[in-house]
């Protein structure tokens, strides 16, 4: 009012996400959401349920997490419960973002990011009035053992060389394959004396590790190779690691103090398959990480163009050409083998006869025909590919495909095409162990008469490449409707009694018949790897102990004096008249003559009151602050 002070206090914008409701999967609380890409996991359980309660001023923003993320199972979860759990699966922070049009707040945007804070200049705060300092034995931790949801230990973590400096001895530089960052090795001195191990269980001792470039010296290159996929385990016998280690800490007056470290990983596996998802290609029918024999494959992107392309032949064609130039494609959009088009003025449709067509920058490509034309083509001809999800003159393509990570899709293009992932030596240090594949599929069937057998879909199966190429397992596909496309999942499973080097292989089906064409379209959307009894593995790339490694990671570096600071009387004015704003997750310098203190510390929670003469009460760690810490009293 006009005489009257008026005092609001306002909290977080996640305390606003926490009181608008709990998370629901149709009408239950409880639900397991599985793999899921970071994108499909916020429109599904936090952007969906506040748009259903008619609370739509939350979008999707800014998504800097490539891959998928398991958080297991939820229970009666808040909306702001989804965002914690994302940020521990996956160490990103997530960030309320404000949207403004023409100078009005219309909503908040969700974001994902790595460090929202991390290219924000280090502050010396001034007009500290008082300094608290809190050391805590039990957050001191110098060891780290890491634990997923069931309460297994980390696996194997997998990490991808980027670079190999020098031969003997020799620099190898080590990052996430799935995000790059964090880096993997945070401290000098880290991995000092365990091994380094290939695929193929190659071992070389780590004479050296530094965190500069999250490095391990060994003592010669040997086989190592840039973009190789490696781990480090604890001896010869190959055993994991479960804990992670400073060693700066445990030479401290601290010693050897053990912190156990939760997480909202569900599986703590490794898939023994590179490239697994397909996201890489060297080409659009070579794949990294797989051998193609008795076939062909092409790269099919999720996003691959369904309806009619109309096209002109590009320059006049004489009679019985084998190929056609046309124009007026789409760049980058691609045509398969077997796929028609029809030509103005010819009876009937022609087939391409090469396993892949890719228009280039200027919508142009050369269709090789299965049959060549009886007579000429003028330029400027009409040609028309139709490609639908039903009832074309060629192989129909799927309408869609299940919401899974964002790679191609491992299109099958030749009856008995064999796809086989680079063996990876399975260890069995003592008894028996089991080693299990698994692989996503999709198919379409033709609207023909006919029987669909299954022994006309694809099959899947465990390899020992090592042993004179045996087959260990092997799954076929039941046999799929007519007239539909079908997404379904085969796993296969042996048991090892000694090491032993395994691949998954997957052989296409029959697509043909004397007379008849049964099966139009099969492809492979992900392909897993991975050993030990119980429940099959997600869908995942790399290592779920990849996380596990960094939550670990992330605990040192909180606890590497066991110290926290509490801050008062913070000078805003000062700050906000050298023009610098001060943000969670921002490193500031903390100067103490009186504690002979010289510290650079983060940001973990921050207390604007500008009824005190503006100052701002601080408090300072080391761990990676989440969406909480901020609180304004006006």
């Amino acid at each position: 009012g006009d005489a009257a002070l008026v005092t609001a206090t306002a909290g977080p914008l996640r305390q606003l996400l926490t009181v608008r409701g709990l998370v629901r999967s149709g009408s239950t609380f409880v639900f397991t959401p599985g793999t899921q890409t970071v994108t499909a996991l916020l429109n599904t359980y936090v952007l969906t349920n506040l748009s259903d309660d008619s609370l739509s001023w939350l979008s999707l923003g800014t998504m800097e997490f490539p891959d998928t993320v398991t958080l297991g199972t939820l229970t009666r979860v808040r909306r702001a419960g989804v965002l914690d759990a994302i940020e521990q699966a996956t160490g990103y922070t997530t960030r309320l973002r404000a949207l403004y049009s023409s100078g009005v707040l219309t909503g908040f945007a969700v974001d994902v990011v790595a460090d929202p804070a991390a290219g924000l200049d280090t502050v010396l705060l001034p007009g500290v009035t008082q300094l608290q300092r809190t050391r805590d034995a039990l957050r001191a931790a110098t060891v780290a053992v890491p634990f997923d949801t069931a309460g297994n230990p980390m696996d194997r973590p997998v990490w991808t060389i980027s670079a190999i400096t020098g031969t003997a001895p020799a620099w190898v530089s080590l990052r996430d394959p799935v995000s790059g960052n964090p880096w993997p090795i945070r401290e000098d001195d880290q991995v000092n004396g365990l091994y380094l191990e290939q695929r193929d269980g190659t071992q070389t001792i780590i004479a050296d590790s530094r965190a500069s470039d999250s490095a391990v010296q060994v003592a010669s290159v040997g086989t190592l190779a840039v973009n190789d996929l490696v781990t480090i385990v604890r001896d010869t016998s190959g055993s994991p690691l479960v804990e992670v280690t400073s060693p700066s800490g445990v030479a401290s007056s601290r010693g050897r103090l053990v912190g156990t470290v939760a997480s909202s990983v569900s599986d703590a596996r490794r898939n023994y398959v590179q490239n697994p998802v397909f996201t890489t290609w060297t080409s659009d029918t070579a794949l990294p990480g797989f051998t193609v024999t008795g076939g062909s494959v092409g790269r099919y992107p999720r996003t691959s163009f369904v309806g009619t392309m109309s096209l002109q032949i590009d320059g006049a064609v004489s009679s019985g050409a084998t190929s056609i130039p046309v124009r007026g494609g789409t760049t980058g959009n691609l045509l398969y083998r077997r796929e028609a088009l029809t030509i103005a003025g010819f009876a009937g449709s022609f087939n391409i006869n090469t396993d892949v067509v890719v228009f280039d920058g200027t919508g142009r490509a050369t269709l090789p025909l299965a049959t060549s034309l009886p007579t000429g083509a003028a330029d400027g001809t009409a040609v028309s590919v139709r490609l639908s999800t039903a009832g074309t003159i060629g192989p129909d393509r799927p309408a869609a495909f299940p919401t899974e990570p964002a790679g191609d899709v491992l299109r099958l293009l030749q009856a008995g095409t064999v796809v086989e992932s680079v063996g990876s030596l399975i260890r069995v240090p003592s008894g028996v162990q089991t080693v299990n594949a698994a692989a996503g599929l999709t198919v379409r069937t033709a609207n023909d008469a006919g029987s669909l057998a299954a022994a006309f879909f694809p099959s899947l199966l465990l390899r020992n490449t090592g042993g004179g190429g045996t087959t260990l397992a092997t799954t076929a596909s039941a046999a799929q409707p007519q007239n539909a496309t079908a997404h379904y999942t085969l796993t296969a499973s042996a048991v090892l009694s000694a090491n032993t080097t395994v691949a998954a292989r997957v052989v296409a089906g029959n697509n043909a018949s004397p007379a008849t064409t049964y099966l139009e379209w099969q492809g492979v959307r992900w392909l897993s790897l991975w050993i030990g009894d119980g429940t099959a593995m997600g869908i995942q790339n790399g290592s779920g102990s990849n996380t596990l490694w960094h939550r670990a990671q992330d605990v040192l570096a909180s606890a590497a004096q066991g110290t926290r600071y509490q801050l008062r009387g913070v000078d805003v004015r000062r700050l906000q008249a050298e023009n610098v704003a001060l943000a969670l997750g921002q490193s500031v310098r903390l100067r103490s003559e009186v504690l002979g203190l010289d510290t650079t510390v983060k940001i973990v929670k921050l207390d604007y009151d500008f009824t005190t003469d503006e100052a701002l009460n601080l408090e300072l760690g080391a761990v990676v602050p989440r969406l909480s810490g901020v609180t304004v009293t006006l």
